[in-house]
């Protein structure tokens, strides 16, 4: 990787930052925030529920022996696939009950639903062109 590359890359990323501080900024001075407490806070803290099946799936894996039939390691295989395809579910659905709550929480009126769907096509388009790019950058011209 040239180093011009990388200085376009970290220019662009502090740009980001740099603009979401701003807005992150705005908001804390522009809305109040004195209406939140714990009690509604609590859908926010769901990431525990996450995290205890991802270390029961680590425990698992630690303590299984070494699989030695084809049917053992497909099975494994599957299994771990379905816990990994829950975990991934449960992560999605979480999101978006936390975005939801985040917005109903705040006081930003008609917008708020425009906001949310703006972050998430956003979220998608960086990740589609990603995808995109890095198959391109991988492509013998």
């Amino acid at each position: 990787m040239r180093m011009s590359n990388l200085l376009i890359g970290i220019i662009f990323v502090s740009a980001i930052v740099t603009y979401l501080g701003f807005f992150m900024s705005s908001l804390n001075t522009e809305y109040d925030i004195a209406s939140y407490s714990n009690e509604s806070m609590s859908m926010f803290n769901k990431l525990d529920e996450i995290q205890v099946n991802v270390n029961s799936m680590d425990e698992t894996q630690d303590t299984t022996q070494e699989k030695t039939g084809a049917l053992d390691i497909l099975g494994d295989y599957f299994s771990q696939g379905y816990k990994t395809f829950k975990i991934s579910k449960d992560s999605v659905t979480l999101l978006k009950d936390m975005s939801s709550e985040s917005v109903d929480e705040s006081n930003l009126g008609e917008s708020a639903n425009t906001l949310k769907t703006t972050f998430a096509s956003i979220i998608m388009t960086v990740i589609i062109l990603g995808i995109i790019i890095s198959a391109l950058l991988k492509w013998k011209v």
